[in-house]
């Protein structure tokens, strides 16, 4: 763009030259097979001289509205266009650009086209990516607080874990503070997963007794530890590897989310879905840090109102989508169980060494996002007591 409007000043001031030498009176030998048009009788002499220069100042001003305009932000998420995700992710890219009038331009790349859900961390951190969905778990090694929402069986209660992931719970916030200075990303919004649930093939998965010695498809850090701990094999798998893994006899269990479960069309290869919730995971979508930077203030105002409006309209749907899926599920004959008191209170039980460290791992910050839990627990006992 520099090169053209170099070319154009150039030609602008031979343009000039030429036109100056006309209105002196001064002939001009042109080629005869040249139009002779001269500018005296376009445009009235000092017009003519400086037209070239206006039109010039126009055209190479507004290269930076237009350079602006272009600017291109990819995400990248593992999850189908049928599902929840996608649909939330669609909603943000559709509200930043309304919102910038276009000067923002999203494309979202699903069913994992860029990265898997694995490689998403590192992939924005390095800047290979601008911006993808990862996992809450997946940021437990650089932010061991961020763990609480995989204690076993501690979000079970709905308004428990909706309050805990509100942006002012005092869990959320300082948890968001420490994955951006981590890895040099931004933390642009939360949505939330479909209910976890045990699936199986050939029995169902009540107790942890019913999980020992079988190989477990898990996902994440802190699953395989948890089904290690109460007795089983925990096999890491991406989510559209499962059927296969079930179909080949690889694994016989698994605990995955619902939307993944039927759009992995898994009532298929399986037979009994447990809902039980062990562990409440989030999607984190985040943004390179200095990508981030090197956006206006502006934009990063967009992004981060856009943000909003897709996550609230997420935990708004998200209850939906579970009712949805387990009408789908069972339409297939899957038997659906209810896990009952004395079996969450066995799993428990099986991995209370999780809850126990939890502390030893995650120190200043761990004690910190403790005692917000503590306080939300307080307050919603005391709102349903009155």
């Amino acid at each position: 763009m520099a090169r053209l409007c170099l070319t154009l000043i150039i030609a602008a001031q031979l343009i000039k030259a030429r036109a100056s030498l006309e209105w002196l009176g001064i002939p001009i030998v042109r080629p005869s097979l040249q139009p002779q048009v001269k500018f005296a009788k376009m445009w009235p002499p000092r017009i003519s001289v400086f037209m070239p220069l206006l039109m010039l100042l126009f055209f190479c001003t507004a290269v930076p509205d237009i350079a602006r305009a272009a600017t291109e932000i990819r995400v990248t998420v593992s999850m189908r266009e049928d599902s929840l995700t996608y649909e939330i992710l669609k909603i943000f890219k559709e509200e930043a650009e309304r919102l910038s009038a276009g000067r923002l331009h999203i494309e979202i790349f699903h069913s994992a086209k860029l990265y898997k859900t694995s490689e998403v961390p590192q992939a924005v951190q390095s800047g290979a990516v601008e911006t993808g969905a990862a996992w809450l778990s997946q940021y437990m090694d650089d932010v061991p607080a961020a763990s609480i929402f995989s204690v076993p069986f501690l979000f079970t209660n709905k308004k428990m874990a909706e309050a805990a992931v509100a942006r002012e719970s005092g869990i959320r916030g300082p948890i968001d503070q420490s994955i951006a200075s981590a890895r040099n990303v931004r933390v642009l919004f939360w949505i939330p997963f479909l209910s976890e649930t045990f699936f199986s093939k050939g029995y169902p998965v009540t107790s942890p007794e019913s999980i020992v010695g079988k190989n477990v498809r898990v996902f994440g850090t802190a699953l395989p530890e948890f089904v290690k701990l109460c007795g089983g094999t925990p096999v890491q798998l991406n989510g559209p590897d499962q059927y296969a893994a079930f179909k080949n006899g690889q694994v016989s269990a698994g605990i995955t989310a619902l939307d993944v479960f039927s759009s992995n069309k898994l009532w298929e290869v399986v037979d009994h879905v447990n809902v039980a919730r062990p562990i409440h995971e989030e999607w984190v979508v985040v943004m390179n840090g200095q990508f981030w930077q090197g956006l206006d203030p502006d934009a990063q105002r967009i992004l981060m109102e856009a943000g909003r409006t897709a996550e609230k309209s997420a935990r708004e749907k998200v209850w939906q989508y579970d009712e949805d899926a387990m009408k789908l599920i069972t339409s297939h004959g899957v038997d659906v169980i209810r896990i009952g008191s004395e079996d969450v209170m066995a799993w428990k039980s099986c991995s209370s060494e999780f809850a126990e460290t939890y502390l030893q791992r995650s120190d200043r910050l761990g004690m910190q996002v403790l005692n917000a839990y503590r306080k939300l627990l307080i307050s919603l006992y005391s709102a349903a007591s009155n």
